[in-house]
């Protein structure tokens, strides 16, 4: 019996620890966009071929408040009621800027340039934190199934305003609240998806707004699909929206 104990010990402490913050992708070749009997379907959102040729790490949940406020070292907009669990909803470059202070913070070289305060370049070689780019948070995301209500807060029905982060079902690859809840901000700008193959989008080089994805909790159940698609100013900041980062 004495013989067990360490192994027992060493059983509590793993099984005791939460589980990963960011998940693992691995390379694929997966269709992107939406099919045409798809109901809620958008006309840009045109089924298309895309391969991504490198791994990259995304986030389980939603940035949440708490972990924003660290960082950033003030309260992310929002209301007075929510609590450090909600997903924090800032804007597109709100989002960057946080990606790159907390790698600044962990010793990560930023993965954003800032030629300009409202025009910042990535550094695809930079090993910091970002924003996924569309095709990384489709790959991702895949994967619903089953009853909308265990997946996704979604509508009035579930709930008026965004919710604490994770306490719907995950996704296959474990990933929480990639529907509903709220919009999350993507890197690429936006355009209609092409119909031809990709091999490792990044959107278009020019264009005014920038793409959220899967619907927020003011959607109703048609707009609460992996292939939902926005498009916003990048300085806007809505209850609605927030973000997960990528590595």
């Amino acid at each position: 019996m004495r013989r067990l104990l360490p192994l027992m010990a060493l059983c509590l402490v793993a099984c005791s620890r939460p589980p990963p913050e960011l998940l693992r992708v691995d390379p694929a070749r997966f269709s992107m966009g939406s099919a045409e009997d798809e109901v809620g379907r958008d006309a840009d959102e045109a089924l298309h071929d895309v391969t991504l040729s490198r791994s990259f790490r995304i986030g389980r949940t939603e940035v949440t408040r708490r972990e924003w406020k660290r960082v950033m070292g003030r309260p992310a907009p929002g209301r007075d009621s929510w609590g450090d669990e909600h997903p924090a909803t800032v804007s597109w470059l709100d989002a960057l800027r946080y990606c790159d202070r907390r790698s600044q913070l962990e010793g990560l070289q930023p993965a954003y340039r800032w030629p300009s305060p409202t025009e910042p370049t990535w550094n695809r070689d930079a090993d910091g934190y970002r924003l996924p780019t569309e095709a990384e948070w489709a790959l991702a995301a895949r994967g619903e199934g089953g009853a909308l209500a265990a997946r996704a807060w979604c509508g009035d029905v579930d709930a008026p305003s965004p919710q604490p982060v994770g306490l719907k079902a995950a996704n296959p690859r474990g990933l929480h609240d990639t529907i509903g809840n709220v919009e999350e901000w993507v890197f690429d700008r936006y355009a209609a998806l092409p119909s031809s193959p990709q091999l490792d989008p990044v959107g278009p080089p020019t264009g005014a707004l920038r793409v959220a994805r899967g619907g927020s909790y003011s959607d109703d159940e048609r707009h609460c699909r992996t292939a939902d698609r926005s498009a916003f100013e990048p300085d806007r900041q809505l209850d609605s929206l927030g973000f997960r980062v990528a590595r």
